[in-house]
């Protein structure tokens, strides 16, 4: 039974729900935001975001595991083998665009994961692109604002232990491919679902990001995941946007689960 105190009748925020009654469950509650009032998911503890333990707002939700669930419009479809995934609409270089609203609620941290899938020899950060607003990556971008700032990427290297025309992920061994753009820095995953040679399929045995799998000391597909979280380095109140991005044809990476949280 929620006591009957201001704070908890009228919180502005998860952040604020947590401070005042760290006890409660995670679920649905309204909150009073810039925008009127709006039912949000809220994590009121955790111990997948660092050492915030409490009060995270989810921004970004996709799970196709529940076949209730449909992917955001805007990608596409795909099933394969009752796996169900969410791709992107572009097949020949560019980006597919979703934004996640977070209701003008100020943040500082951002937390989340992904587990996706490959389709065929993608290739990282081999796009022939460093710019911020181009398909920079081969994978998920994951920015706020405008113009966009950099919060997390998860990359789709060719193959993780094999390469002549392969473009890998910056860490794999013994054939790295080029390194992140400078304004990803290390804020980045980067994992291959497939072992070996091109095969224009999707690679389901092997699902990616998810931190398990990876070849030894490719760093960059472990990097303390399947959880990132993040500091920005100042507080903002911008809406997440997630894209789905590709360099060419015959090669994808989709998306079974996203979450994505601010605190």
């Amino acid at each position: 039974m929620l006591s009957n105190t201001l704070c908890e009748r009228f919180p502005t925020s998860c952040k604020e729900l947590y401070q005042c009654n760290p006890a409660l469950p995670s679920g649905y509650y309204n909150i009073w935001t810039p925008q009127g009032v709006e039912r949000v998911y809220c994590v009121i503890n955790t111990a997948n975001c660092g050492n915030i333990t409490g009060g995270w707002m989810r921004a970004a939700y996709i799970n196709m595991t529940d076949a209730a669930n449909s992917c955001p419009v805007g990608l596409t479809y795909y099933t394969q083998n009752s796996t169900r995934i969410c791709s992107s609409n572009v097949f020949s270089g560019g980006c597919t665009s979703v934004n996640f609203p977070t209701f003008g609620v100020p943040f500082t941290k951002v937390c989340g994961r992904a587990l996706g899938y490959q389709y065929g020899h993608t290739d990282a950060f081999n796009t022939g692109n460093s710019s911020i607003d181009s398909h920079y990556v081969e994978g998920l971008s994951v920015t706020h604002g405008t113009p966009r700032n950099h919060i997390w990427t998860f990359a789709a290297g060719g193959s993780q232990d094999y390469d002549p025309i392969a473009f890998n992920c910056p860490c794999a061994s013994p054939y790295p491919g080029p390194a992140a753009p400078p304004f990803v820095g290390e804020d980045y995953f980067c994992e291959s679902g497939n072992g070996g040679l091109f095969e224009f399929k999707w690679h389901l045995d092997d699902p990616l990001w998810d931190s398990q799998g990876c070849a030894a000391n490719s760093t960059c597909c472990d990097h303390s995941g399947p959880w990132f979280t993040t500091t920005l380095n100042r507080e903002v109140s911008d809406d997440i946007e997630v894209r789905w991005c590709t360099s060419d044809l015959e090669e994808e990476s989709g998306v079974e689960q996203l979450e994505i949280y601010i605190n």
